[in-house]
């Protein structure tokens, strides 16, 4: 079995930022939001703070998702993606 090259070690990883960006937004959104009724990730203070812990939870999970899809347009560029 060959050894993986950097490209295919910052494909993987790519795939695994992009997927848990996604993961954290859907499961936000249908088990928090729809199946629970919460509306706010947070919810051992007050109102506003429970809606900034929100907010920072989805900042974080779009983050994330950029950040592998730009990892992923590097990788592309600079190689061919298998």
């Amino acid at each position: 079995m060959p050894r993986p090259t950097p490209a295919d070690r910052r494909t993987v990883l790519s795939g695994v930022l992009f997927g848990c960006g996604i993961a954290a937004s859907l499961i936000d959104l249908f088990i928090f939001h729809l199946v629970l009724q919460w509306h706010h990730f947070y919810d051992r203070s007050t109102p506003e703070a429970a809606l900034v812990a929100d907010g920072f939870f989805h900042a974080f999970g779009w983050f994330i998702t950029v950040w592998g899809l730009f990892l992923l347009a590097d990788v592309r560029r600079r190689a061919r993606v298998v």
